[in-house]
């Protein structure tokens, strides 16, 4: 028998409320006013000249993901070299993972679980995607 239970996909509307509003704590708390924006379900924090992107979104019944993003560059779709370049480094990052949009925009991204978010563990993921994100764009350039 099995100790782990598999997930069930279902949304918990009043978690995905407490921890939208946590976030917004915590945000505040962390940064001015004029540095953050939020937008329905979407906070952008202006952090280290980037745009970092924070979510609150339904994962299974017993929690929620929180994600933090920013863009770092739109690609060239003949530049198989810069994509090449994404999957070798998405193996070498310790948190986070590159992806591309729709549009082929380069994006760093982390989730973690919201249930238990505290403010330490969003500031450690803001400040690491922002991190990356300054880091790659030079590389990318």
């Amino acid at each position: 028998m099995l100790k782990l239970k598999p997930f069930k996909y279902a949304e918990n509307e009043s978690l995905l409320k407490d921890v939208k509003e946590r976030v917004e704590s915590y945000l505040k708390e962390s940064f001015n006013d004029e540095d953050i924006t939020h937008y329905e379900g979407l906070f952008v924090v202006n952090f280290a000249g980037e745009s970092i992107n924070i979510s609150v979104s339904p994962w299974h019944e017993d929690d929620v993901l929180v994600k933090v993003s920013s863009h770092i560059k739109e690609l060239d779709d003949e530049d198989t070299d810069a994509f090449l370049e994404v999957l070798k480094l998405n193996s070498q990052v310790p948190l986070g993972a590159f992806g591309l949009t729709f549009d082929n925009t380069l994006v760093f991204s982390h989730s973690l679980p919201g249930k238990n978010l505290d403010k330490s563990e969003l500031l450690a993921s803001i400040q690491t995607v922002a991190a990356v994100c300054q880091t790659y764009k030079e590389k990318f350039s």
